[in-house]
């Protein structure tokens, strides 16, 4: 039962390691900023731009946060099941 719960605990601070990186913005340093050079004039794109869905941060969020609510419902299912056999045994 303790392997359950240790990998059960490694299960959740994983989805909570990789939600969290997943909302940090990128990191651009002060010397990439200096060396580009920004053009005197923006072109004009020919076609407007179609977007092709929600960000992928964003999707990767929704993901984790999913996929912990089903954690957390399915330890309390798993608990009422367990509970409910355990006391169908006590009754024999």
């Amino acid at each position: 039962m303790q392997t359950r719960a240790k990998i059960i605990i490694f299960t959740l601070l994983l989805i909570g390691i990789l939600s969290a990186l997943a909302l940090v913005p990128p990191i651009i340093s002060a010397n990439a900023r200096a060396t580009n050079a920004i053009p005197l004039i923006t072109p004009t794109p020919s076609a407007p731009a179609i977007p092709s869905g929600p960000p992928l941060s964003l999707t990767i969020s929704l993901l984790c946060f999913c996929l912990t609510m089903s954690l957390i419902v399915g330890v309390f299912v798993l608990g009422v099941v367990v509970r409910r056999k355990g006391s169908a045994d006590d009754k024999l």
